[in-house]
């Protein structure tokens, strides 16, 4: 049996909102068998679907851990330091991110937070690219991932304080072509994760509200065959990340500006 359901998904100040129709499972019913999966039959429906979704997860990792002042670098390659394929680009960039994490935990005691893949394609030209690089990194790490890199190029730009960085990462998602089966971009272990609330039922899917306070960034619906919408999304970014208590969102509330006076 499938319910018309409500979740959310927060990911630093960006709150998405979802209505679509979830399965429910009656206590005790057991959960449906999937079928097996068949390598290389995936429609192009799916793979463009996978596509957005892979970029969706980006963002709430970059949304959720990098904001103003922090790093995007683009680490290229001289013909001297090229690797032969894109596996021995990968094991590069893992050799020079131990060293960092090395350097850094020596001077802060920590672990760096850390957003990376190995790009092969070039959205601009929708063509093949050399072999480079792409990190999201916090702006403690950076100065030392530059003194590390001996690749060739490099560049760097500071992130703004837009808060959702949804477009950054559709474009570092688009950097990866020809990888079927294989994930995209990597991620540190100690990132902040989004927090999903749980699903409840609604009565109506295209009755879907904003936060309060918030400015709707996405809005989304798909229909089935007969034009009926079938599920809602919403993308809203808040002046300040809210917080997750008793599974219900939570606005910070806005300061009063001035105060009494006697």
């Amino acid at each position: 049996m499938k319910q018309l359901m409500e979740y959310k998904i927060i990911s630093g100040r960006v709150t998405e909102i979802r209505r679509s129709w979830m399965p429910v499972r009656k206590p005790g019913e057991p959960k449906p068998k999937r079928a097996p999966r068949v390598a290389g039959t995936s429609s192009e429906k799916k793979i463009r679907a996978n596509e957005i979704n892979s970029a969706r997860e980006a963002a709430r990792i970059i949304n959720a851990n990098f904001g103003k002042g922090d790093a995007h670098i683009v680490a290229k390659y001289d013909d001297d330091h090229l690797p032969g394929d894109y596996e021995g680009a990968e094991a590069d960039l893992n050799r020079a991110l131990r060293v960092l994490r090395r350097l850094f935990k020596a001077r802060a005691g920590r672990n760096p937070i850390v957003f990376f893949l190995t790009a092969n394609w070039s959205p601009k030209r929708n063509a093949p690219a050399r072999l480079h690089q792409h990190l999201v990194l916090e702006r403690e790490a950076e100065p030392i991932f530059r003194e590390i890199w001996q690749g060739g190029g490099y560049s760097m730009e500071e992130l703004d304080n837009r808060g959702d960085h949804s477009d950054l990462a559709a474009y570092l998602v688009a950097n990866v072509q020809g990888r079927p089966n294989k994930k995209k971009w990597h991620v540190s272990r100690n990132v902040s994760r989004p927090i999903y609330t749980e699903p409840e039922p609604v009565a109506d899917v295209e009755d879907i509200k904003p936060e309060k306070g918030s400015v709707i960034k996405a809005h989304e619906t798909n229909c089935d065959e007969e034009g009926r919408v079938t599920s809602c999304y919403l993308r809203c970014l808040l002046p300040t990340a809210p917080r997750v208590r008793g599974g219900k969102v939570v606005t910070p509330k806005k300061e009063k500006r001035g105060g009494r006076h006697g």
